[in-house]
């Protein structure tokens, strides 16, 4: 759909037009186009958490280095706004019923867990090798940590939020949370075109109401001052940060809605409004933690602007972003799997600690990260994953029973 139809837009302000819907783009190719921005922020969130994990294994810390990746961890934030826009996206032809609620998570669960899996045991293989020849472990794989790791459950839910213990694969903690929401997404989708009051009524109540009722409060913050002690696993299903997975999908829903800025011009100085207060709020301000009370609120102001103006402006990406952002599930974790191990084995020599500088150590840790996750992406996330839904869907088709004919 061309939002101008070919000439100069000489009308602003919003039209409310039924024909505006990107679904009915007729042209496939031209509808994934438009949403190259996406796999552009997903690469760029990706590369960021990759560049903080780095940057906590290098020695010798360049000031403006220093600075330049203070904010990098909201890529965290990031990706949890983009989950809560996809999930909408991808679920658009909702039909309440429950078989297309089962389908969804048999998708989620074939792009999730397969790769996560084996990534997971790649990790625990690498530390333990590493630990070994350093005389010092830094991972603790016990059978009860491994059942809560493959389960997405916290290793520490009595612990600090928003990890609550991370996992054995320390990245996997934001999993936790992904199939937390995946789970309460797919039992909403059942409401049919009110699923998206439904998932609203959910956090409402679970970030909201339960808070209250106990604690007396709620919060926006990561890191809430309250904790279940008895309930554990709430500590998870109530976390402030869930919050950013609600931005997201109410953006997805403006981005289906017939609202539509029609004036180019217009829609550049919001987005270029949009990215300066981003910016502000990640590099301007004393602004630390994960969630809306911290650096995710400037995504909660930038990615609502850009998923409208994209309805309008033909937002080309560079197809090495594309590329990132199509890898970024693998980059995030295989980055660890690279630089832990690498950075501790490293240290140990003298010779080579001069080495471990922010810029030079740094940018050969990324390339072998991107490297591995470019081999990840196509054997795990592309092969083993595809292979896993298509048995799925042969045992369905096979224990479905067959009508006899009259």
């Amino acid at each position: 759909m061309a939002p101008n139809g070919g000439g100069k837009e000489k009308e602003s302000g919003m039209i409310l037009n039924p024909r505006d819907d990107p679904r009915e783009d007729s042209d496939p190719k031209m509808q994934s186009r438009k949403l190259d921005f996406i796999q552009t922020l997903r690469g760029i969130a990706a590369l960021a958490v990759t560049f903080v994990h780095i940057r906590q294994h290098t020695e010798h810390p360049i000031p403006f280095v220093s600075w330049l990746i203070r904010p990098a961890a909201s890529g965290v934030d990031l990706f949890f706004i983009i989950s809560g826009f996809i999930m909408v996206y991808t679920t658009s032809r909702n039909d309440g019923s429950l078989a297309y609620c089962a389908d969804f998570m048999k998708k989620r669960f074939t792009r999730v867990w397969p790769t996560y899996i084996v990534l997971t045991v790649f990790y625990v293989i690498a530390m333990l090798i590493s630990g070994s020849i350093i005389h010092r472990q830094d991972i603790s794989p016990t059978l009860a940590n491994w059942i809560k790791s493959i389960f997405f459950v916290p290793l520490e839910l009595d612990g600090n939020g928003p990890f609550w213990g991370a996992a054995l694969l320390h990245t996997g903690w934001t999993l936790n949370y992904e199939i937390y929401f995946y789970i309460a997404f797919a039992v909403c989708l059942m409401f049919g075109r009110a699923s998206i009051i439904a998932f609203s009524a959910w956090l409402a109540i679970t970030l909201i109401a339960i808070p209250y009722t106990y604690f007396g409060i709620f919060s926006f913050d990561a890191s809430p001052p309250y904790k279940w002690m008895d309930f554990q696993y709430l500590n998870l299903a109530t976390s402030p940060i869930i919050w950013e997975f609600l931005v997201g999908a109410l953006s997805g829903y403006l981005y289906f809605s017939p609202i539509r800025i029609k004036s180019e011009t217009t829609c550049w100085i919001l987005l270029s409004l949009a990215i300066s207060l981003m910016i502000w709020v990640l590099w301007g301000l004393p602004t630390r933690g994960f969630g809306l009370a911290g650096f995710g609120v400037g995504y909660a102001i930038f990615f609502p602007v850009i998923v409208l103006v994209s309805k309008t402006l033909p937002l080309k990406q560079p197809r090495v972003f594309v590329w990132l952002g199509n890898i970024s599930f693998s980059l995030y974790l295989v980055h660890p799997i690279i630089v832990h191990p690498a950075a501790n084995l490293l240290y140990m020599w003298e010779w080579a600690r001069p080495g471990l500088g922010d810029f030079p150590f740094g940018l050969v840790l990324t390339v072998v990260s991107i490297a591995v996750s470019a081999v990840s992406y196509e054997l795990l996330e592309k092969r083993l994953s595809s292979w896993i839904l298509e048995k799925l869907k042969r045992k369905r088709v096979t224990s479905s029973p067959t009508r006899s004919s009259a």
